[in-house]
């Protein structure tokens, strides 16, 4: 019977393990896809530096070019929130895939340990005998 439990905790263990291991691949997409928002976050930033310096220089229509730029950064800034807020979405969603990969690590731990003690039982019990 405890020989059987060991085998019901192996099993259980490697379910856990198995699960755990997807949780880690899916939380290394979403931190990979956080990145990726973050690097477009920045290059936007610096294109919006880069149109703003080449707008201070320039002194012909500086009104209708002003205008049409203003126009252009209130779109940018817009989508730069998105991305933001798409980011922080994607690390909320990590956090949550982190905190059950964490909770399933606990239950290995609990079945790894359940399985070694019914197989220490096992012996001691094979060696009584």
């Amino acid at each position: 019977a405890r020989l059987d439990e060991a085998v019901v905790g192996r099993q259980r263990a490697e379910e856990a393990a198995e699960a755990l291991h997807h949780d880690l691949a899916r939380a290394a997409a979403h931190a990979t896809r956080a990145e990726a928002l973050q690097e477009e976050a920045e290059r936007s930033v610096s294109d919006m530096r880069s149109r703003n310096s080449a707008l201070a220089s320039s002194s012909e229509n500086v009104r209708h070019t002003l205008e049409t730029a203003l126009a252009a950064e209130r779109q940018r800034a817009g989508a730069l929130a998105r991305e933001v807020r798409q980011r922080e979405e994607v690390d909320e969603e990590t956090g949550v895939i982190l905190g059950g990969a964490a909770a399933r690590l606990e239950v290995l731990e609990r079945c790894i340990h359940v399985a070694v003690s019914s197989m220490a039982h096992a012996a001691s019990d094979r060696v009584t005998r």
